[in-house]
């Protein structure tokens, strides 16, 4: 005997995981170039260092504004649009990286070191 479902129960699929992990690769990335930066002290690091936060900062970029479409790399087993806390995340990171860019230091050292 089979026993039938009521119609009454709908299932989430709402995975509180996905987002959890979302975050605690967000943060380790956050860690991981602030630590980075303080290591930058010549130009040509200063130049690596920026183009490896310009990749990380477009990722977050592409997710908040079509993280939809890049589901479709994983099995289709969630959304994206399901979580408004990955769209504020990902605001977030995405200022937080901006912030991390490195300023024009270096041709004010050489400035003050002519003077």
């Amino acid at each position: 005997m089979v026993k039938k479902m009521n119609d009454d129960v709908t299932l989430s699929y709402y995975n509180f995981f996905f987002v959890i992990i979302y975050y605690a690769i967000s943060i380790f990335i956050f860690i991981m170039l602030f630590k980075l930066r303080g290591y930058v002290k010549v130009y040509i690091q200063a130049v690596f260092f920026t183009i490896i936060l310009s990749i990380f900062t477009i990722v977050q970029y592409t997710i908040l504004v079509n993280g939809g479409v890049l589901v479709y790399i994983f099995p289709h087993c969630f959304s994206i649009y399901d979580y408004d806390s990955i769209t504020y995340g990902t605001m977030f990171f995405f200022i937080a990286y901006c912030c991390l860019m490195p300023v024009s230091k270096f041709y004010r050292e050489k400035e003050q070191k002519k003077e």
